[in-house]
């Protein structure tokens, strides 16, 4: 009985096989994992990033008068919440883009229920002159920070590169 290799060698192969196998099998699922949150990740920023800024450009076109052509507040609200999505699934930079979009659309609707508020529409349901530059300046801060908000989420999704 001449063999070549020790007794205990064939165990110590079977040992190390079935080690191999094992960790292999456990690195290939946690690399599944990773992409499959990674493609739930993207999935709901298609989603919401889009929302977020679709409901930005309607602040941004509702009027001041009449009344009835929208409530800022509703929208404004809405944008919180797409925001608020946006901070708990994106990166930090893209959260931050999204906080000052949130910044802006608050300010243009308290602009706007400051002026319901404090005064009347003038002939034609149109926006007082007095008050039409400060109504301007909130618009174009939302479209401001909607812009950057969509530059960033351009990056994120790789759309663009930074």
């Amino acid at each position: 009985m001449t063999t070549s290799n020790p007794w205990w060698g064939s165990g110590m192969f079977t040992v190390a096989g079935v080690l191999i196998t094992t960790l292999g099998a456990s690195a290939l699922a946690i690399l599944n994992r990773r992409t499959e949150r990674r493609r739930l990740s993207r999935e709901q920023k298609i989603e919401t990033y889009p929302e977020l800024l679709y409901a930005a450009h309607r602040l941004a076109r509702t009027p001041v008068w009449p009344v009835s052509a929208g409530d800022p507040e509703e929208l404004r609200d809405e944008i919180d919440r797409a925001a608020q999505r946006v901070r708990l699934f994106a990166p930090e930079f893209v959260g931050d883009a999204a906080t000052g979009l949130l910044a802006a659309a608050d300010s243009l609707a308290q602009t706007v229920r400051a002026i319901r508020t404090d005064r009347k529409p003038a002939h034609a349901d149109l926006l007082d002159q007095r008050d039409a530059a400060r109504h301007r300046e909130a618009v174009e801060r939302l479209r401001t920070a909607a812009e950057a908000f969509l530059s960033t989420t351009r990056v994120d999704l790789e759309v663009d590169r930074h």
